[in-house]
């Protein structure tokens, strides 16, 4: 795949990077700054001693720090693993400790602590294999509820214990959800580059294949003879010098016809015709995610003119690929005076030189013979590469 298609792919990978990592990274200092509120409010109010809230403070800064952490690992993607499981799982339980410590002291407290453990939960089971999350969320927001409901039963208000385990499943399964779904997002766009880029590897593949089996049916056709008569003319040097002779003048002209037609192959003329270019530029460009229209009809184009015309196609592709950051191209085909074949991409804003190299220069040299005219220019955003011969037999 060229290089513009791919920095257009990895800038717009990145742009979805940005966006999921201000999504997730952000969560857990928020949920800490919300709960540190929540601490200096009951320390106003007596809950809390200068001793309890230095502790309370110290534990919920160093949760803030491991819930980013936990965070970033819900960026390496879904099903990634659990590093360092033992330290995640001291998190998580430092958390629940927290929890069910503030939910004795004050009730409502519940609300937000029960967030931080909701952390460490959602970066478990982000990290777990597939068949294991659903175990793994069910019991971690159990084991949150559990904590929370229990403090609830120690400080003697069991009536509020179905309101605490409602509000602590719901919060920590929301907060599992939403960061599992953030993951999941950003798993599915890598998956999705990496699928596009193997996808314009193949058709490039494709085409070198293609291009190799007709190198190889010339060539090796060619060579065959050569040897052949080679080996019949070394056999008849001292019987018939005159009829060596003439099988070395035909393999000499062997020779010259299969260099010939090697050149052919190179310049896209052997059995080529406008809509086998036009199908795989088509192709090619659409696997280098540029959308691509065609408008015209190939069969408008006589015979003589359908190699002139796929040439042109082949060389314009090749520049949108090397030389363009397009994301749109159009080919149109138009035979009402003459024929003309156009291609037009929006890539002209990004400052590349489009007629760098000798190939559209190659192209007049080669519609100069059919009096035509070949013409790059640039239309604002887009770059324009049109061909256009008169009909043969009306030059």
């Amino acid at each position: 795949m060229n290089s513009s298609a791919s920095d257009n792919s990895a800038s717009r990978v990145r742009r979805v990077h940005r966006y999921t990592w201000w999504m997730v990274m952000p969560t857990a200092p928020i949920y800490c700054l919300l709960a540190i509120v929540n601490l200096a409010h009951g320390r106003v109010a007596g809950l809390y001693s200068n001793v309890e809230l230095a502790v309370l403070l110290a534990v919920v800064l160093v949760i803030a720090v491991e819930g980013t952490r936990a965070c970033g690992m819900i960026m390496r993607g879904m099903g990634a693993g659990v590093p360092e499981p033992v330290r995640i799982t001291t998190d998580f339980a430092a958390s629940l400790l927290v929890l069910g410590y503030v939910t004795a002291r004050e009730i409502p407290a519940f609300l937000l602590f029960s967030l931080l453990p909701a952390l460490f939960a959602a970066a478990i089971v982000t990290g777990s294999r597939r068949e294991y999350r659903w175990w793994m969320g069910c019991g971690c927001t159990v084991l949150t509820a559990g904590v929370a409901s229990t403090s609830v039963v120690v400080r003697g208000n069991e009536e509020f214990v179905p309101v605490t385990v409602g509000y602590s499943v719901f919060l920590v399964a929301m907060t599992v959800f939403v960061l599992l779904v953030q993951g999941w997002i950003w798993d599915v766009v890598c998956e999705l580059d990496r699928a596009r880029g193997t996808e314009a590897e193949l058709a490039v593949a494709r085409e070198r294949l293609r291009f190799a089996s007709e190198l190889h049916d010339v060539q090796g056709h060619h060579l065959q003879v050569i040897a052949l008569k080679g080996e019949l003319t070394e056999r008849m040097i001292d019987s018939d010098g005159a009829a060596a002779r003439a099988q070395a003048s035909e393999i000499a002209e062997t020779a010259r016809r299969a260099l010939r037609e090697t050149r052919e192959v190179v310049h896209g003329y052997r059995r080529s015709d406008l809509s086998t270019e036009l199908n795989n530029a088509v192709r090619i460009l659409r696997a280098a995610s540029i959308e691509t229209s065609v408008e015209g009809s190939s069969s408008s184009v006589p015979p003589p003119l359908q190699s002139l015309f796929a040439a042109m196609v082949r060389e314009g592709t090749t520049n949108i690929l090397r030389h363009s950051g397009a994301r749109r191209c159009e080919l149109r085909i138009d035979d009402t005076d003459g024929i003309s074949v156009t291609l037009c991409n929006d890539g002209a804003g990004d400052g590349a030189d489009h007629e760098a190299g000798s190939g559209i220069a190659g192209l007049r040299d080669r519609f100069d013979p059919m009096h035509g005219s070949v013409t790059a220019e640039r239309r604002g955003e887009w770059f324009e590469l049109a061909g256009h011969a008169p009909e043969p037999g009306r030059q």
